[in-house]
């Protein structure tokens, strides 16, 4: 939303205009709007609520809290934010499609899917709409959508982002039918469309892989010993996308002295400081030897200090981002003390399960079979790579013993976090945490074992996905 620069220069003028009028709140709407860039939840959910104070009838600064609370894991009282600016005249279709998703996270299905229905009409939210009802439904006793889904794919006015996403929400359709040829064909349409204007090469991966492994020594650990900040409150659930991190976040955000914040962006905002300790012209990661010692335990303070206006009261707070993998080394350096949890799932139900799923930012690489094999080997390496240098600081969680024994894998997730045992881990799906991830539904259902194994229905369709894996590079 703003650039660094631009941001200190924004928040100096609008503290400026504050001064001299204290109820000036297009200046608190600014002040929210770099809070939350910054990652500051509660600031941000702070100057949103004392803008509405001064300008009431503003529908956009209920819908912008909306989404700051969404951000807070407070579901409810987001929901309600847009209801108000539904009532304020933001009545439009982008709005139910925000609402169905803020439900759907609720676990509110049957309201979710009145509110998505609202939408389908508009070529820019129709395949979002659509796909949001395919993620909290199985199309049971409703051919009649299905239908209008399939009509939908002869209009010529639907961007490609749109047309894509309905052919995910088909491929969902044809999935629970068991179609699956029919299926796999709609996904495939389906990356094809999303893959345009998301560049992605994989050998750009492959040599990123190889700096990092070649940057992060043991010699590197060995010089930076006893830096970063001590706390123990930050937990990591790292892993490749679709490997289980939403179901270990809530089980472990069921114990009471936990809070699950989600996918979070304030590691890499955070990290972003580094350069500033390093000499001129040193690069990262190749330079990261360089980095002056006390650099470690402030950028860790500053992430502690970002996450605890998520939970002030909670003892472990957990980002499940899961390309925080990449980050481990880093996350060693800053904060010594903070949990790694690192998803595993069968490769090939990981890669079909993120070959088939519309996400909002997957870096590119889930759009192509190769590129995502490749990208699940680079994982792979990488992932080998933090145990040889940090051994026994990372958890390995097993999807497929997850589901097989949840409450032997689940006393070990609450054992490596330092915390007493609770029996209300075991009853994460009782949870009315939002979860707004494409686990959306599984989560809220007791552990069922029905997605291992599920690369088998598209086994003939998998052969360049497979070789990739194989593939040394």
């Amino acid at each position: 939303m703003f650039g660094e620069g631009s941001r200190a220069k924004a928040d100096e003028v609008a503290s400026i205009i504050l001064e001299r009028n204290p109820d000036e709140h297009r200046a608190l709407h600014m002040l929210a709007r770099i809070a939350y860039t910054d990652g500051r939840m509660a600031d941000a959910a702070d100057y949103l609520r004392r803008a509405q104070t001064l300008a009431p009838d503003t529908a956009q600064y209920h819908a912008e809290l909306s989404e700051v609370l969404h951000s807070l894991q407070w579901q409810e009282e987001s929901a309600a934010e847009l209801y108000k600016a539904i009532d304020l005249g933001l009545d439009n279709e982008q709005i139910y499609t925000q609402l169905g998703a803020a439900l759907s996270n609720m676990g509110d299905f049957e309201k979710a899917q009145e509110a998505f229905l609202r939408a389908v009409d508009n070529p820019e939210t129709l395949g979002s709409a659509y796909y949001g009802i395919s993620m909290i439904s199985g199309f049971e006793q409703q051919q009649g959508l299905v239908e209008k889904m399939q009509a939908a794919l002869n209009r010529a006015d639907l961007p490609d982002r749109e047309l894509g996403n309905l052919h995910f929400a088909l491929g969902r359709a044809c999935n629970n039918s068991k179609d699956y040829d029919q299926a796999f064909h709609h996904y495939t349409q389906a990356n094809l469309k999303r893959r345009q204007g998301m560049p992605f090469t994989l050998e750009t991966e492959r040599i990123n892989t190889r700096r990092i492994i070649e940057s992060f020594t043991l010699e590197l650990f060995e010089k930076f010993e006893g830096c970063g900040n001590p706390s123990e409150l930050p937990v990591f659930i790292i892993g490749m996308p679709r490997s289980g991190t939403t179901l270990v976040e809530q089980i472990i955000a069921s114990h009471p002295q936990v809070h699950g914040a989600g996918e979070l962006n304030d590691l890499w905002r955070t990290i972003e400081q580094v350069t500033s300790f390093l000499p001129p012209g040193a690069q990262l990661p190749e330079n990261i030897d360089q980095v002056k010692p006390e650099a470690w335990e402030f950028i860790g303070t500053q992430y502690v200090n970002t996450i605890t206006q998520r939970s002030w009261d909670a003892l472990r707070i957990s980002d499940k981002l899961p390309f925080n993998y990449t980050l481990a080394g880093i996350i060693q350096l800053m904060l010594p003390n903070a949990r790694i949890i690192h998803c595993r799932r069968n490769p090939l139900d990981t890669c079909v399960s993120c070959f088939t799923t519309s996400f909002g930012s997957d870096r590119g690489f889930t759009r192509d079979l190769h590129e995502l094999g490749g990208t699940y080997r680079t994982y792979q390496d990488l992932m080998a790579h933090w145990h040889k240098v940090m051994p026994g600081r990372i958890l390995d969680v097993v999807y497929e013993e997850l589901v097989e024994n949840t409450e032997e894998q689940a006393r070990k997730l609450i054992e490596h976090l330092g915390l007493a045992w609770d029996d209300a881990c075991l009853e994460f799906y009782k949870n009315k945490r939002r979860v707004s991830t494409s686990s959306l539904v599984q989560v809220r259902q007791p552990v069922y074992k029905t997605s291992v194994g599920r690369w088998r229905r598209y086994e003939k369709h998998l052969a360049p996905l497979i070789s990739a894996i194989e593939e040394d590079y």
